[in-house]
């Protein structure tokens, strides 16, 4: 919100070191789609980390759960699509 109205705001999620799919300036100059990116990378974050800590699963359905919520979250990334990717 501050970033709309003009206002300078730490960024609240940056992508992984190697994280390329944000490279573009404008994902961070423009504040629409740094608030795309940052919504992602929270709700991506989040999905990911919930997934993690199950404690009560089996080690094997642990590991294709992550990895497949892995395959999930990067899919409906911002950057695979035409609308929503500024480097397009």
């Amino acid at each position: 919100a501050k970033r709309v109205a003009g206002q300078e705001a730490p960024p609240v999620a940056q992508p992984a070191k190697g994280d390329k799919r944000f490279n573009d300036p404008a994902w961070s100059e423009n504040p629409v789609f740094d608030v795309m990116k940052q919504s992602y990378l929270l709700a991506s974050d989040w999905l990911n980390g919930l997934v993690a800590q199950a404690e009560t699963v089996d080690p094997v359905m642990k590991r294709r759960a992550e990895f497949f919520t892995k395959l999930l979250t990067d899919a409906i990334s911002p950057s695979n699509f035409l609308a929503s990717n500024p480097a397009v």
